[in-house]
């Protein structure tokens, strides 16, 4: 063999090594783009996935809070519309016949204590210091008897108590809670 010949071998062989270097680092290169294509598929999906969930849990959110917006909104016409009743029903009795007032008065005159009998004061509602004056006179030595700003009942005044049995506050203390839960139920079936 001549060197000609072995150079040439070597020349071959040297090309065929390079040949498969080269393919080598073609297949390493597919190979590393395909893994980093994949791996940012696998970014995107996640990323898009997480956003989705994100997007999902802000809408439940705000979901949510509508419903309880409108709850609260439905929660407060309710009530507006029992204040509404509640008022009425103390508009109406400045209007009861006088016969019903004073069944009214006598009612509540009878939970007052008796053993006051100087120094007592008595506030009657708006037009109806006669039927108070009548009935407090009966029961109490020389009441003094003024009219107030009320629609119904009185404010009995005492050295040593008040108690106001207004329509106003007998109606907030008494009435309303036994009579709020009824009147919702007829209303908001």
């Amino acid at each position: 063999m001549s060197l000609s010949d072995i150079f040439n071998k070597i020349e071959e062989e040297t090309k065929k090594q390079l040949s498969a270097i080269e393919q080598e680092k073609q297949d390493t290169i597919s190979e590393l783009k395909e893994n980093n294509e994949k791996r940012i598929q696998d970014s995107i999906l996640t990323i898009i996935s997480n956003q989705n969930k994100r997007k999902d849990e802000i809408k439940r959110k705000m979901l949510t809070t509508l419903k309880m917006d409108e709850r609260n909104m439905v929660l407060k016409k309710k009530q507006q519309i029992l204040k509404d009743v509640f008022d009425s029903i103390i508009e109406r009795f400045k209007d009861l016949p006088d016969s019903d007032h004073e069944k009214f008065i006598k009612k509540h005159i009878r939970g007052l204590p008796d053993d006051i009998k100087n120094d007592i004061s008595v506030v009657s509602a708006k037009g109806k210091k006669s039927i108070t004056e009548k009935l407090f006179k009966g029961k109490y030595d020389n009441p003094v008897i003024e009219e107030g700003e009320f629609n119904g009942g009185f404010i009995f005044r005492s050295n040593q108590m008040e108690i106001n049995c207004t329509i106003e506050e007998l109606l907030i203390r008494e009435y309303k809670p036994e009579l709020e839960p009824e009147i919702a139920s007829l209303l908001f079936q």
